[in-house]
């Protein structure tokens, strides 16, 4: 389990009273803390005019940072794509701030989580559509604001410290780790801007809302930045298709691809491209991941995100997930 990022911002009920009036709520009925965010903390009010989140920013967030969130889901309402959406002030405004960090007010979507050992081939087929038809929606779009890209520097500074305290103490551990990133790092490196699209970012089982075992829609876009499409297709493929085992299912991970395609979802990577993907994501959160554990004096192993590399760098499974690959997206630009 990985500790929070950041401490909880605690609101008591003079701001939230505040921030009701301010946002024409309503009348306050209730309120508490929800979700189990590692950064943002979020608060569930209920008030005369329905249910609203209150989304606190931790303190380094910019304007900006929260300008690209909101304007994205913004706009993904003005299409018709259910999910959360954003409240404006009596002002105008989306974005406000309370005792020095900027909040936002988004509508509230009723239903639950789910948990990792609760995927199915049913739930995998209903978020390769939905993620098809998010796709759709934010293609040649760009929101306000500004968001920096993860992948590209990001992840490169923060593996080079972590190998190094790696090596002494987890030679082995680290050499798989630094060639598995050499190699897909060089592959990816050279993106051109006109390649890089709205991704969500963090879509993975938590951040998704279901009613009676069916999809609702998504949640969580705090992580959003423009990307590669690929790297947020393998991590919906990789979320919704890994159980608790760590071991990538080939039914779950056909079921999120197939119905991707079938649903008019683009682009259609190769299944060389989405495997090295998922290397590359593997890679990635652990660079987040990895030192949490260490300090806490656990295994390498402990880490869920190590296991799915381990697991990965074997040829039998590349051959056997490339192929489901394949199969799934038969047909694709023909």
């Amino acid at each position: 389990m990985t500790d929070r990022l950041h401490d909880v911002f605690d609101v008591d009920e003079h701001d939230v009273d505040t921030v009701t009036a301010s946002y024409g709520l309503g009348e306050l009925l209730s309120w508490k803390p929800c979700g189990g965010g590692l950064v943002n903390s979020n608060y569930r009010l209920q008030t005369s005019n329905g249910t609203y989140l209150l989304r606190c920013y931790p303190a380094e967030r910019t304007a900006a940072e929260v300008t690209f969130e909101v304007t994205l889901l913004n706009h993904l309402d003005q299409a018709g794509f259910f999910g959360p959406v954003p409240v404006r002030a009596a002002g105008g405004d989306f974005i406000g701030t309370l005792r020095g960090r900027l909040f936002t007010v988004l509508t509230f979507i009723e239903g639950i989580t789910v948990a990792q050992d609760e995927l199915t081939a049913a739930l995998a087929e209903q978020v390769g559509v939905k993620y098809a038809e998010f796709r759709r929606h934010v293609a040649g779009f760009r929101p306000g604001g500004t968001r920096e890209n993860p992948d590209q520097g990001a992840v490169s500074e923060l593996m080079e410290p972590l190998l190094t305290d790696m090596r002494e103490a987890h030679p082995a551990e680290a050499e798989l780790i630094a060639s598995s990133w050499d190699a897909v790092e060089r592959r990816f490196r050279d993106v051109g801007e006109e390649e890089l699209q709205v991704v969500h970012g963090d879509l993975f089982y938590e951040n998704i809302i279901v009613d009676a075992g069916r999809l609702v829609t998504f949640i969580d876009y705090d992580d959003a930045y423009l990307g590669l499409p690929l790297f947020d297709l393998a991590l919906v493929v990789m979320e919704f298709a890994t159980p608790p085992d760590n071991r990538i299912d080939a039914g779950l991970a056909t079921a999120v691809l197939a119905a991707f395609r079938q649903h008019g979802g683009e682009p259609i990577p190769s299944p060389e491209d989405l495997f090295d993907a998922l290397i590359f994501l593997c890679c990635k959160f652990m660079a987040y991941t990895l030192p949490l554990n260490l300090q806490r004096g656990e295994n390498v192993t402990d880490n869920d995100y190590f296991r799915r590399l381990e697991y990965l760098r074997d040829d039998a499974v590349r051959q056997q997930l490339e192929g489901a690959f394949s199969l799934a997206t038969a047909g694709a630009g023909a």
